[in-house]
C-alpha cells in the first residue's frame, strides 16, 4: 500500500453542484454519459440515491456503460451474509471521514478516513459503511476507464490531495450530465488525474503465467466448487496469480471474462442437473452457486430463452 502523505484531520468536502444542501441526490437525464450508464432511468432532473442503492446489495449486477458518482454512506456492497460478490463495473471508495468495513477476497479491513481504494471489474468484495461514514464511490463501466489500473489498488489521501479528489469527482459528476462535444474529452481528463494517483500505489507486476494452464486449472476449480464462499480473488490467489491477470487470461482462451466463464460453469451444473435429477429448483440453484430460484430462472432463461422447468424431466 502507497501512502500520499499522513492524513491530517480532512476538510469539509464540498457537495457536488446542483444537489440541494441536505440531501445529494444523482440527476440522471435521458443524454450523456449518466443515461448510458443507467438507461432504464425516466426523464426528471435527479434522482433519490438512499432509496434505490438498498436492494443493490442482492441483485446480480448487469453491465452498464457510464459513470455515477455517489455518497460513501449510500453504498452498499456484497450477499446477504456479508460474503464478497464482484461486479462487472469499476469502483473507487474514498473513505473522506468516518469509517467503514471493506472484505476484500478473504480480508477484512476497516478503512478510515483517508483511505481509497481501487476495486477493477471482477473483483469480489463486500462493503458496509459505518454510520456517518462520508465520502465518494465512483462508479464506472470498463470502457471510460482504459488509463486505470487494471489490479486493485490502495492509497491514502493526505488534506491537500483530499481537496483535489472531491473537485475531480465533482467534476465527473458535473460532466456527466453534460452532452457535448467535449464531453468525452473532459472526462478522460478528470480520470486521468484519479489514475495518476492509482498509478503510484500499483504494485510491480508478477511474472506471467502461460494462460491456457491458468485457465483450465480454474475451470477445474470451478467444476468443482462452482457456489460456495470461495470468490475469484480466491481462486487466483489459490492458483498463483491475480485476479487481472486470471481475467485477461479468459479473455485470451476463451473470449470472455473469469465472471463470465464461472457462470457458464455454474448455467452447466443446472442444466445438468435440471436434465437428469427430481430435485427442487431452489436446491439445484444453491448446489450450482446461484442466489435462489429466481436468479437460477433469470439466468437460464437469459442463455437458452426458455424457463427452467422446461429442461427437467418428466
Amino acid at each position: 500500500m502507497s501512502r500520499m502523505n499522513s492524513p491530517a484531520p480532512p476538510p469539509s468536502l464540498p457537495a457536488i453542484k446542483g444537489a440541494p444542501a441536505t440531501t445529494e441526490v444523482w440527476p440522471v437525464p435521458n443524454r450523456g454519459i449518466a443515461a448510458r450508464f443507467d438507461p432504464s432511468a425516466e426523464g426528471g432532473d435527479s434522482l433519490p440515491l438512499a432509496s434505490p442503492m438498498a436492494p443493490v446489495a442482492q441483485r446480480p449486477v448487469e453491465r452498464r456503460r457510464g459513470l455515477r458518482v455517489m455518497p460513501l454512506g449510500a453504498f452498499l456492497w456484497g450477499g446477504p451474509g456479508g460474503e464478497a460478490r464482484a461486479r462487472e463495473d469499476h469502483v473507487l471508495v474514498w473513505c473522506h471521514s468516518g469509517a467503514g468495513d471493506l472484505h476484500l477476497g478473504r480480508n477484512a479491513e476497516r478503512l478510515g478516513p483517508g483511505a481509497l481504494r481501487w476495486l477493477p471489474a471482477g473483483t469480489a468484495f463486500a462493503w458496509r459503511p459505518a454510520a456517518g461514514a462520508d465520502g465518494r464511490v465512483l462508479l464506472l463501466s470498463p470502457d471510460l476507464a482504459r488509463e486505470l489500473p487494471d489490479t486493485p489498488a490502495a492509497a491514502t489521501v493526505d488534506e491537500v490531495d483530499s481537496g483535489i479528489l472531491a473537485a475531480t469527482l465533482a467534476g465527473l459528476a458535473a460532466e456527466a450530465r453534460r452532452d457535448d462535444a467535449a464531453q468525452a474529452r473532459a472526462v478522460a481528463c478528470h480520470l486521468g488525474l484519479i489514475a495518476v494517483r492509482l498509478a503510484r500505489a500499483v504494485p510491480a507486476p508478477a511474472q506471467a503465467q502461460p494462460a491456457r494452464p491458468l485457465v483450465e486449472a480454474l475451470l477445474e476449480r470451478l467444476r468443482e466448487n462452482p457456489g460456495g464462499p470461495i470468490s475469484l480473488a480466491d481462486h487466483a490467489a489459490a492458483l498463483g496469480t491475480d485476479l487481472a491477470r486470471l481475467d485477461r487470461a479468459c479473455r485470451e482462451i476463451r473470449g470472455q471474462s473469469a465472471l463470465e466463464l464461472m457462470q457458464e460453469v455454474r448455467r452447466e451444473k443446472a442444466l445438468t442437473a435440471l436434465r437428469t435429477g427430481r430435485r427442487s429448483l431452489d436446491r439445484i440453484a444453491a448446489d450450482a452457486g446461484f442466489s435462489g430460484a429466481a436468479h437460477l430462472a433469470r439466468a437460464i432463461t437469459a442463455a437458452t430463452g426458455r424457463l427452467p422447468q422446461a429442461f427437467q424431466t418428466r
